[in-house]
């Protein structure tokens, strides 16, 4: 646990904050669930904080997508469904959001949620969807595009490296073959 936590400079990759000192609220976590393939070995392991676990779950991060690209790991899911509920939570926190703001912030919002393709840590998706919410961001101008009821290329990883890996896959699931959904 002392490799992991010095590894990860006492941060949790989920939500950024520090560890504490003693493993008294932390876990261990699989960064590709076991329940989809994810093996337990050193490379596939984190520590988060025991609600940061909890929140993750069993959701696949765009880490770890490039984690079994880079170790031949298949995940084994159905990825439309994963998508669907990838953007049905997106969606409940840009409603929660955006109760205070106006209809077109939270038609950004809304937009941008139904766009996401791949779970981030829950800061970064929130941070994402906050900032269409704004009208700021790289999603700022194809969110009010929406609100607005243009027609908008579908974004299909949104958050993503842009450049491409060497083998020319750019982390995106539908990139990569045997994972489309």
């Amino acid at each position: 646990m002392t490799e992991l936590v010095e590894l990860q400079h006492w941060r949790c990759p989920w939500c950024g904050d520090y560890l504490p000192d003693s493993p008294r609220g932390t876990a261990i976590d699989h960064i590709i669930p076991r329940i989809y393939g994810g093996p337990h070995r050193r490379w596939n392991l984190q520590l988060l904080h025991q609600e940061c676990n909890s929140a993750k779950g069993k959701k696949i991060t765009a880490e770890a997508l490039e984690l079994a690209d880079a170790h031949d790991v298949t995940i084994s899911m159905d990825i439309g469904q994963y998508r669907a509920a990838v953007r049905r939570r997106a969606a409940k926190y840009a409603v929660r959001a955006t109760r205070q703001l106006d209809r077109e912030a939270r038609d950004r919002a809304l937009a941008t949620a139904r766009n996401l393709t791949v779970f981030f840590p829950e800061a970064t998706v929130n941070a994402v969807i906050r900032a269409a919410a704004e009208g700021t961001g790289p999603e700022g101008r194809e969110a009010r595009q929406a609100a607005r009821g243009e027609p908008i290329p579908e974004q299909r990883c949104t958050g993503t490296p842009a450049s491409p890996k060497p083998n020319g896959n750019t982390g995106c699931p539908d990139d990569r073959p045997g994972r489309r959904g």
